[in-house]
């Protein structure tokens, strides 16, 4: 598979899992009287960071897989 297309599967999965760590906060906001910011931010912090470190992870292998397929593409135009 084309190592730019793989960069953009971990891209996508990164932009899933930061999304997914929002949507379990409204998710847990959704039972109270009061919707305000601070509110949020709270049950923000309850959720686990590892949504966080995983979509880090996978947002650098996607710019890896990116830039070595930038890099492949510039070196065979020289030849």
């Amino acid at each position: 598979m084309n190592k730019g297309i793989m960069g953009a599967i971990f891209l996508l999965i990164a932009t899933i899992f930061y999304s997914v760590r929002y949507i379990c906060a409204s998710i847990g906001l959704s039972n109270s009287d009061t919707w305000t910011l601070e509110e949020f931010n709270v049950i923000l912090e309850n959720v686990p960071n590892n949504l966080l470190i995983f979509s880090i992870v996978f947002l650098l292998v996607g710019l890896i897989f990116i830039i070595w397929e930038l890099w492949d593409l510039k070196n065979k135009n020289e030849n």
